[in-house]
């Protein structure tokens, strides 16, 4: 049960990561319309207009889209709520024009879907930034929106083209009134895609986001792999195998080399099946199949020597599970596994090329991305070797030092 949670646990981190940050293929987030009733009580030209302007919201490039429906009563609108189809209803008072261009106060109501959390919370942050804005349009624009209230409430036929136009020049003239403070803006945001850049290439070569999670967190999953496959040396300690084995001619030495190297073929499977499955769930690609090998091997060798030289430091059992989640989350956190390192202060990414995880984050994501063959990981992997060769010797010598057996 242990080993399925070390694999699976990895794994459902990256989906749900992976689908909150993803995005679309594009690489925006994109939602689904979200339903919103409108009950307009009004009926007016200006109230048309509100609703007509919600629902504009729209387009390819936009990440929030509505879907707004008229209801002709609060009942009507309750219903689509319970069916799922209404995330919100805005309710726009009888006499909201008048109120309005009257100098009146107008007092709008949105009924937000009890059964819904994120999605109502949307629709009242952007009714409640259209709210300011139509509050001071009315305050800076009261003539021409008379005139144009007049005119669409009088709407027989086509308006005259001269009132049109005398209506267009008001909206001219009083927006000129601003012109110094608004024009030209002190503040801009230059907004591009990065698949219509032709820079973006200097970037670096792109890699979808499962394979960039993935293998943070699956070094989680195979330290406590690695953690399985050492704790049995207490076992055999309470049981009296341990003595018996370091009296024999092999001596403690052999025995801790078969728990390194059983330890270490532990967590190569499960990183190879961690990887694989990231390939067939998710559609990872790992690049250079010899590079996929080596960071593989080197990976699990270094999470089997820093594990232990842990449970060959700890005098207990239970003094190793406690300290084990402890440096286990302390060197992940640090190497990368749980925060991409750009997020941490300088201090912490000083320390990352310390742990093992930031080498095998860094190599497997080379790999994703094409960056480089089993040439360009030919470091990664030696570091990693590094790595789980001094903890396994440490570890030995802490073990020999204890039993007595040996220096």
């Amino acid at each position: 049960m242990e080993t399925l949670l070390s694999l699976a646990l990895p794994l459902g981190l990256t989906a749900v990561i992976g689908l909150a940050f993803g995005g679309n293929q594009n690489g925006n987030v994109s939602l689904p319309p979200i339903g919103v009733a409108v009950l307009d009580r009004d009926d007016s030209f200006m109230s048309g207009l509100m609703a007509g302007a919600l629902g504009g919201i729209d387009g390819e490039n936009a990440p929030i889209t509505f879907d707004v429906r008229a209801v002709g009563s609060e009942d009507e609108a309750w219903r689509g709520m319970r069916e799922g189809e209404i995330s919100a209803m805005l309710e726009i008072p009888a006499g909201m024009s008048d109120s309005l261009f009257g100098g009146g106060t107008v007092d709008f109501r949105l009924v937000r879907n009890p059964s819904e959390r994120i999605l109502p919370e949307i629709v009242e942050q952007v009714i409640g930034v259209g709210v300011v804005l139509l509050s001071e349009a009315t305050t800076h624009l009261a003539g021409p929106l008379d005139r144009m209230q007049a005119m669409g409430d009088s709407l027989d036929a086509w308006p005259d083209e001269l009132a049109v136009a005398s209506i267009s020049a008001a909206w001219s003239e009083e927006l000129r009134r601003f012109e110094k403070w608004v024009f030209p803006p002190i503040v801009t945001l230059s907004v591009s895609s990065a698949e219509d850049d032709s820079d973006a290439s200097e970037t670096g070569p792109s890699i979808d986001i499962f394979a960039y999670i993935l293998p943070g967190i699956a070094f989680l999953g195979l330290l406590f792999l690695a953690a399985a496959g050492h704790r049995d040396l207490f076992t055999e300690r309470s049981m009296g195998t341990f003595h018996r084995i370091a009296a024999a001619p092999a001596g403690v030495d052999a025995l801790l080399a078969s728990k390194f190297a059983s330890a270490s073929a532990i967590a190569a499977i499960g990183l190879l099946l961690l990887l694989g499955s990231g390939a067939i769930i998710f559609g990872s690609r790992w690049g250079d199949p010899m590079g996929l090998a080596l960071m593989v091997l080197s990976g699990s060798i270094a999470a089997s020597g820093m594990v232990g030289l842990l449970y060959g430091g700890a005098r207990t059992e239970r003094q190793a599970e406690t300290l084990a989640p402890i440096l286990i989350l302390s060197v992940s956190f640090v190497g990368g596994s749980m925060i991409p390192l750009s997020e941490l202060p300088g201090f912490a990414r000083s320390v990352a090329p310390f742990t093992p995880n930031y080498w095998l984050i860094d190599g497997l994501r080379s790999l994703a991305a094409s960056e480089a063959n089993w040439l360009g990981v030919l470091k990664h992997a030696g570091v990693l070797t590094g790595f789980g060769l001094s903890g396994m010797a440490l570890g030995m010598g802490l073990v020999r030092r204890r039993s007595g057996s040996g220096v």
